[in-house]
């Protein structure tokens, strides 16, 4: 399941006001967790995300570890933003 423009949009404002992210290294991160909403239910809610390691493993995909990381940070800092506003 992907996750919904408008909340792609204020997660990306989001990361921008909390110093996490300049406005084009949010565009990376919100693009690279449109790429882990693909393989796993992270557009549901925070109770059923599964990690990215778990994700990789199901999947069988074959990733560098520099990507997985940029995953794996995509994905907390997504997790982090619907904790914040209980989405």
């Amino acid at each position: 399941m992907t996750i919904p423009d408008l909340q792609k949009k204020e997660f990306k404002n989001w990361l921008v006001s909390k110093s996490y992210a300049s406005d084009r290294v949010s565009i990376d991160i919100a693009s690279r967790l449109k790429r882990v909403s693909k393989w796993t239910r992270i557009g549901i809610n925070k109770s059923e995300i599964e990690t990215v390691d778990n994700m990789i493993e199901k999947s069988g995909l074959v990733l560098s570890g520099p990507v997985k990381s940029q995953l794996r940070k995509a994905t907390r800092l997504y997790i982090q933003f619907i904790t914040e506003f209980n989405i």
